[in-house]
C-alpha cells in the first residue's frame, strides 16, 4: 500500500474520466476510476483499503444519479 491518498472517481464519459485521472494523479493522488455509478458502489463495497474521497459526475447515465451514489457512499463509509 502506498502513502498516497486514494480517490474514487465515478464518471461515465471516458474522455472526462481520463482527464480527471491524469489531473488527480499529477496532483499526487492514487485514483481508482469507475465508468458507472453501479461500478463505483461495488468498488466501495469490495475495497479493502478506504478511499479518501469520492468524486462523482451528477448524471451517470441510467440508474441512480451522482447525488444518490454519494449518499450511498456516505452510508457505507460514514468517516
Amino acid at each position: 500500500m502506498t502513502d498516497l491518498l486514494t480517490l474514487l472517481v465515478a464518471e461515465d464519459e471516458a474522455l472526462i474520466r481520463c482527464a480527471m485521472e491524469q489531473t488527480l494523479e499529477s496532483g499526487g493522488f492514487d485514483v481508482v476510476a469507475a465508468s458507472s455509478g453501479e461500478e463505483a458502489l461495488q468498488l466501495l463495497i469490495d475495497s479493502e483499503a478506504p478511499f479518501a474521497g469520492l468524486i462523482t459526475d451528477i448524471r451517470l447515465g441510467d440508474g441512480i444519479d451522482g447525488w444518490g451514489r454519494a449518499r450511498q457512499a456516505r452510508e457505507l463509509v460514514p468517516d
